[in-house]
C-alpha cells in the first residue's frame, strides 16, 4: 500500500504490525516499518487528516534520530523524515535542503529506491 501511495491503507497495516512484539519482527523490517510509517504520517497530516499524524511523524523522527547515532546507513532516512517534517510545517527552504541532502545520502549509500522516494516526496 505504501509504494502505491495509499497511505491510509498503509497506516492501517502499520497499526496491525505495531501489536507484534518487537522481538517477533526482524530488525531490518522494523527499521523500514518505522521509516515508512513516519513518511505516511507526515503525508497524511499535510492532507488534512489530523494533528495526531504530525505527532506520530515526530515520534518516528525522534526514534530514527536515536538510531542515527548507532548506524550511519539511516542517514538518508533521517534526512528525508526531517524534510517531511519541515514540509509539514510549511518551511519550504529547510525542506528543500533536507530533501536534497537525503537524495545525496541515498545515492552515496546505494539506496536507489530511497533516492527515488526522496525525489517523489520532494515533488509533492
Amino acid at each position: 500500500a505504501f509504494w502505491m501511495g495509499d497511505f491510509v491503507k498503509a497506516m492501517e497495516s502499520f497499526k496491525l504490525m505495531a501489536v507484534l512484539p518487537s522481538s517477533s519482527m526482524p530488525k531490518t523490517q522494523f527499521l523500514y516499518y518505522t521509516f515508512y510509517r513516519g513518511i505516511a504520517a507526515y503525508s497524511l497530516f499535510r492532507g488534512g487528516n489530523g494533528e495526531h499524524l504530525l505527532i506520530e511523524g515526530n515520534e518516528v523522527l525522534s526514534k530514527v534520530q536515536s538510531w542515527r547515532q548507532m548506524c550511519k546507513h539511516v542517514e538518508n532516512k533521517l534526512l528525508l523524515l526531517q524534510a517531511e517534517y519541515f514540509a509539514s510545517k510549511c518551511n519550504r527552504n529547510s525542506a528543500q535542503e533536507k530533501y536534497e541532502a537525503s537524495i545525496r545520502a541515498a545515492r552515496d549509500h546505494g539506496f536507489v529506491h530511497e533516492q527515488g522516494l526522496a525525489y517523489e516526496c520532494m515533488g509533492k
